[in-house]
C-alpha cells in the first residue's frame, strides 16, 4: 500500500477502533504527589509557562504527531494546529514521508495559516534520514514553516507493519551526521514503544536537542497495524515497550538536562503533572486529540483547557506555584515503578 493510504488508514483506526494498549499502563498510576494541605497560593495564578526552543508555551503540552499525508488529513492537521495556537501549546506534525515521495501532499502539512506563532515541529522517520539529504529535509521543513524537526523511532510498528522496514542498520550514524547538517533542532520520539537510558545515551551522543519518551501505555501502533492487515500474527507485541513513567527515569538517569517531552498514555492535567515531577518538561497527547479533531478545533481546545485546569489543581495540591516547583521530593513511586526503577539502577 502508498504512504498515503497508509496514513488514511492510521487516522481511521485510531479515531474508531480500540487500539489502547490492554494490560500495560503508562505505570504514572504508581506515582503519588505528596498533599500539601496549606499550599499558601492562589490557584488562579499559578504559573504554567514554559519555554522551549525559544518560544514561549503558554502550557507545557504538545498535540503530538500522528497525522498527514492524504488529502483527508488536512482538515485533523489544521483543527490541531488552530487549537496549538490558541492555547499556547505546541503542535507536531506526523510523518512528512508522504510529502517527500508525492510533493503534492504538502497541503496537508501546512498549517501556518491558522497557526502563525505557534511552536511546530516537523516529522521524519529515522529509516527515511538515510534515504534523503539533510538538504532535502530541510527544504521539507521550510516548506511548512516547522521549528524543529522530531524524527521518529519506531521498530515496533515497522515489524508488525505489512509493509514494514525492518533494516535500521547504521541508522544511528546516519542520525548523528543529519543533527550535524540540518541546521534545526532535532527531537527524537518514540512512538509506543518507549526509550530506554541505552537509546538515550545513544542519541544524546548524536548531539539530539530534545527527547520524546513516546512510552508505552496509550495508544499502541503494533494495534493499528493489526487492525490494518485484519490479522492476528504477532498480535502477542500489542503491549510491548517501555511504559512512559519508567521511560521518563531512563532518560533522566543519563541527563538531568535534555529537555525531555513525556508522551503515551497521557490523558489528563494530573497525569501532566505527574509526568513533569518525574522530570519532563513538556508533556503531549497524539490519540485524543485526534479523536476530538474529528469535531472541529473548538473540541480540541475544549480538551487542553481540561487538562490546563487539572494541571493547574494538582500543582495547588502540591503547593507549586510553577512548574520548576513540581520536582521528584514531591512524588513517592509505588509498586511496579519502584520496582523497575531499583532493577534498572535509576
Amino acid at each position: 500500500m502508498s504512504t498515503t493510504g497508509r496514513k488514511l488508514d492510521h487516522i481511521k483506526i485510531v479515531s474508531n477502533e480500540k487500539v489502547e494498549a490492554k494490560e500495560k499502563t503508562t505505570l504514572l498510576e504508581e506515582v503519588e504527589l505528596i498533599h500539601n494541605s496549606l499550599p499558601g497560593l492562589d490557584r488562579d495564578s499559578i504559573d504554567v509557562n514554559i519555554e522551549l526552543f525559544g518560544k514561549k508555551l503558554k502550557i507545557p503540552f504538545l498535540i503530538s504527531g500522528m497525522t498527514g499525508g492524504h488529502p483527508d488529513a488536512e482538515k485533523f492537521n489544521l483543527a490541531l494546529a488552530e487549537a496549538a495556537e490558541q492555547s499556547g501549546s505546541a503542535f507536531g506534525l506526523g510523518s512528512q514521508r508522504a510529502m517527500l515521495e508525492d510533493k503534492s501532499l504538502s497541503s496537508t502539512y501546512k498549517v501556518r495559516s491558522v497557526a502563525p506563532t505557534a511552536l511546530i515541529f516537523g516529522n521524519i522517520g529515522i529509516p527515511q534520514i538515510s534515504e534523503y539529504s539533510p538538504s532535502d529535509i530541510s527544504s521539507m521543513l521550510d516548506d511548512v514553516g516547522a521549528d524543529a524537526l522530531a524524527v521518529h523511532l519506531n521498530p515496533l510498528q515497522e515489524s508488525v507493519q505489512p509493509e514494514g522496514d525492518v533494516d535500521m542498520v547504521g541508522l544511528a550514524a546516519s542520525l548523528k551526521d543529519l543533527v550535524k547538517e540540518l541546521g534545526f533542532p532535532v527531537i527524537v520520539k518514540e512512538t509506543g514503544a518507549g526509550i530506554s537510558k541505552d537509546v538515550a545515551k545513544i542519541l544524546i551522543d548524536c548531539g539530539v536537542s530534545a527527547i520524546d519518551t513516546g512510552g508505552a501505555g496509550g495508544t499502541s501502533f503494533a494495534a493499528v497495524e493489526l487492525f490494518r492487515k485484519e490479522g492476528n500474527e504477532l498480535s502477542e507485541f500489542w503491549d510491548w515497550g517501555i511504559p512512559t513513567a519508567a521511560s521518563i527515569l531512563e532518560i533522566r538517569a543519563v541527563s538531568k538536562e535534555i529537555p525531555l517531552i513525556a508522551t503515551g498514555g497521557i490523558r489528563s492535567g494530573l497525569d501532566v503533572a505527574k509526568a513533569i515531577a518525574l522530570g519532563a518538561n513538556v508533556v503531549g497527547m497524539a490519540g485524543p486529540m485526534i479523536k476530538a479533531a474529528t469535531k472541529g478545533s473548538a473540541e480540541v481546545l475544549l480538551e487542553i483547557e481540561k487538562l490546563r485546569k487539572s494541571l493547574g489543581t494538582a500543582m495547588f495540591l502540591c503547593g507549586a506555584s510553577k512548574l520548576s516547583e513540581l520536582v521528584r521530593d514531591k512524588t513517592i513511586l509505588n509498586g511496579a515503578l519502584r520496582s523497575w526503577q531499583d532493577q534498572r539502577g535509576l
